[in-house]
């Protein structure tokens, strides 16, 4: 058998503390006498509990001023004794309504008969007879289909032309120029500086 146990903090409101003046608001507000109770408890149930701090917490911005256990106490002691020497105030009697008078209601004139006009009679128009039907136009004869073009025969595929070999570099001679941009050449050079050909 295994026990749970543990603590936890909480807020206590006991009483109002009456008006008082609040360093955050800065005016008089009503305050609250609060105490931090911590309490032990066994499978979350609580057991035991002690008070940890005192405050004064004002009802409008929640500023808590802490206060000492001992003037806590007395001050919680002198706000019941004074609750307790208020006199209760007496019922006040609710004086019995008056009834007001209903007013006697206006006569009411009669009504003035209005004449009515005479309505003249308005001649109905007659509808003009429907035209005839116009004759149908007749069916016109389809067109027959003009006949399919023959098919053309392909044409035969041209013979391949024959590879032709490619004709070997002729050496550069001296003094001679590029055959491909006509730049001229040093007869030691192997390719061409302007085009880049091969020249040997």
């Amino acid at each position: 058998m295994f026990i749970v146990y543990g603590f936890r903090n909480k807020l206590k409101k006991d009483m109002s503390a009456g008006m008082h003046h609040c360093p955050r608001c800065g005016c008089q507000r009503e305050f609250f006498m609060m105490r931090q109770v911590q309490q032990g408890t066994v499978f979350w149930v609580p057991v035991a509990s002690v008070t940890q701090k005192c405050y004064m917490v004002c009802g409008t911005c929640e500023a808590a001023i802490e206060v000492e256990k001992k003037k806590y106490k007395e001050m919680k002691k002198e706000l019941k004794e004074e609750q307790t020497a208020l006199p209760a105030p007496a019922p006040q009697a609710i004086p019995a309504s008056t009834p007001a008078p209903t007013p006697a209601p206006a006569p009411v004139a009669a009504p003035t008969p209005t004449p009515v006009p005479a309505v003249a009679p308005v001649a109905t128009p007659v509808a003009a007879p429907a035209q005839p039907y116009a004759q149908p136009r007749p069916y016109a004869q389809p067109q027959p289909y003009a006949q399919p073009q023959p098919y053309a025969q392909p044409q035969p595929y041209a013979q391949p032309q024959p590879y032709v070999q490619p004709q070997p570099y002729a050496p550069m001679q001296q003094g001679s120029f590029c055959r491909n941009c006509g730049a001229a050449v040093k007869p030691q050079a192997a390719f061409c500086m302007s085009c880049g050909t091969k020249l040997r």
